[in-house]
């Protein structure tokens, strides 16, 4: 697939987590989930 895919479009790296962080519409919160990124929280195993 990325052999048809330009170099931006596709993901060079994926993270599983069992919950993702909600807003209070229910979207996901980037901002939290960006913050969990910085504080080592999300590990790849």
């Amino acid at each position: 697939m990325q052999s048809k895919l330009s170099k931006h479009k596709y993901p060079r790296w994926v993270v599983f987590v069992d919950d993702l962080p909600k807003n209070d519409r229910g979207k996901v919160d980037k901002k939290t989930l960006g913050e969990r990124e910085k504080r080592g929280e999300l590990r790849e195993d």
